[in-house]
């Protein structure tokens, strides 16, 4: 069995050669909201296995975001995981490798220092709060010598 992640990723993949960063952003969280608490998460993994619900959870994301549902079909296309491992592979040199994910590049133009592990957030922000967390985050980002940032989680993730 073809894991979530791995499908996922190829269906990410093929987004990002055929579509725009807009797209690639849209359907990456449109499928995160059905993978994580808070969400369907009852609906759709109550008396079934997540690896039969999975293209459910692929088609609705697609079509919720406007992308074609023949998509689907790159979640089995095995010709998409070199480009799968070169992306993480690149992450991976940013960042090395003792991180884990997500990894955001806040420069691409910077091969060294603009990528990081992060941020985890235990609540989602929302529009104002949402921005002002990037600037700041980016801005860190972008700071010269930075390393790491890091504290253990404080209570429950809330995905609402």
């Amino acid at each position: 069995m073809i894991a979530v992640g791995t499908q996922n990723m190829r269906v990410l993949a093929a987004v990002s050669q055929h579509h725009t960063n807009a797209d690639l952003g849209a359907l990456y969280t449109a499928i995160g909201r059905r993978l994580h608490p808070g969400g369907r998460s009852s609906e759709l993994f109550d008396d079934r296995r997540l690896d039969d619900a999975h293209p459910h959870i692929l088609s609705e994301a697609l079509t919720e975001v406007g992308l074609p549902c023949g998509l689907i079909d790159a979640a089995d296309d095995v010709s998409l995981d070199r480009l799968v491992r070169c992306e993480t592979d690149e992450a991976l040199r940013r960042t090395g490798p003792d991180v884990g994910t997500p990894i955001v590049t806040y420069d691409p133009e910077d091969p060294t220092g603009s990528s990081y592990f992060g941020p985890v957030l235990e609540r989602i922000p929302r529009g104002e709060d949402a921005l002002a967390l990037f600037d700041i985050v980016a801005a860190l980002a972008l700071t010269d010598g930075l390393v790491e940032l890091k504290r253990s989680s404080r209570r429950e993730p809330d995905f609402t």
